[in-house]
């Protein structure tokens, strides 16, 4: 078991998760319901959707008016974090009362872009209870979605709108870096509820290990709206095609 310094790293802090299973759509329209823990825990997250308008892949366009916990304070709201990897750096947003969010560190209005694929961190306020927020859009419908992988950390999540079995997604395909040792290679790190990391890393054979018992991982699902954490060797592009496609 992996304890949470990784998240102390990045944040500072200790951290939990816990997301709902069900999921419905209807045509190309889709919706999930996610819990964000309370009691100022962090919960990863990941949105599944495209925005119904394309002009909306942003923070009022994923989350509204009515989902987040608002506040004139950060402290008294949900804080969203969205690590710029580029950077590297983490940015901070809150809700106000009166709908808009506020960069946390110039206090100015601001409504960042968030799209498929971008890993978001929720904070809830140090007092409050565990309360469930909900993701809608347009089911991602395109062939193949890429996302830039940097050195060292990225904060991202599957980007299309389905969950997805460890062992059939695109990162050994793209260039991610194996090795017989965790340290020498690309590793998934995934959030606890009880606040610890678990990780795997890409064996030479092309598959997921565990990182502790070193051996094949089986069954390891990332559900629709989580996000997870990927500590990469070298950068590379991650490109994954639309499984579900055919479908629709």
């Amino acid at each position: 078991m992996k304890k949470a310094w990784i998240l102390a790293l990045v944040l500072g802090v200790t951290s939990g998760v816990a997301l709902a299973a069900d999921v419905m759509s209807v045509n190309v329209v889709g919706f999930t319901k996610v819990n964000v823990v309370g009691n100022g825990t962090f919960t990863l997250l990941a949105t599944p959707f495209d925005a119904i308008d394309t002009a909306d892949d942003n923070l009022l366009g994923v989350f509204g008016t009515n989902s987040l916990i608002r506040n004139t304070r950060a402290t008294g709201a949900d804080q969203v974090w969205l690590y710029d990897s580029s950077i590297p750096m983490w940015n901070v947003y809150w809700q106000q009362p009166d709908g808009l969010f506020y960069d946390g560190y110039t206090l100015a209005p601001s409504n960042a872009p968030v799209g498929p694929g971008v890993g978001i961190i929720i904070q809830s306020p140090s007092v409050s209870s565990d309360h469930e927020i909900a993701f809608m859009g347009q089911v991602v419908t395109v062939s193949t979605q890429k996302i830039d992988i940097v050195s060292q950390w990225n904060v991202i999540g599957y980007p299309f709108s389905s969950a997805v079995d460890i062992q059939d997604t695109g990162f050994a395909a793209s260039g991610a870096t194996p090795s017989g040792r965790p340290t020498g290679a690309d590793q998934l790190w995934f959030l606890k509820a009880d606040g610890t990391f678990k990780s795997y890393y890409l064996n030479t054979t092309g598959k997921w290990n565990d990182g502790d018992d070193l051996t094949e991982a089986t069954n390891v699902v990332v559900p629709l709206g989580q996000g997870f954490m990927y500590q990469a060797i070298a950068g590379f592009q991650w490109a994954e095609t639309n499984k579900y496609l055919n479908n629709l």
